[in-house]
């Protein structure tokens, strides 16, 4: 959930894209209950899988690859492929990134990284 995507691809000079959950997740159980001894359905997971590749192309083409069959209505990887950069940056304008830094302070992080981080974001 706080990084099984991120700190690999970032570590190793990649990209990484965890999907909405609505678009990879199945139902998913919980190993065990404790408390009952049987299995837990969660509505939703805590975390989703998603791709990982050396250019955002990479992650488009795998990320079409992993959906389920059921979902692949939601995403063409082609339609995003055959798009200039400035169609794209039309599509995403207005849109914002959900990013936690560095969690209020729970994670520390390297002089400067959170100051870059968010100058790049703006």
């Amino acid at each position: 959930m706080m990084g099984s995507l991120r700190n690999p691809a970032g570590w190793n000079s990649l990209y990484s894209l965890r999907p909405t959950v609505e678009w990879m997740a199945e139902e998913v159980e919980l190993a065990h209950n404790d408390a009952d001894d049987r299995q837990v359905k969660m509505p939703w997971p805590m975390s989703t899988i998603g791709p990982m590749g050396r250019c955002p192309e990479d992650l488009v083409m795998l990320l079409q690859t992993m959906m389920p069959a059921e979902r692949t209505e939601l995403f063409d990887a082609k339609s995003v492929l055959n798009q200039s950069s400035e169609q794209l940056s039309q599509i995403v304008e207005g849109k914002t990134i959900g990013w936690l830094a560095d969690w209020a302070g729970a994670y520390p992080m390297d002089a400067g990284l959170l100051e870059q981080c968010r100058e790049s974001l703006d």
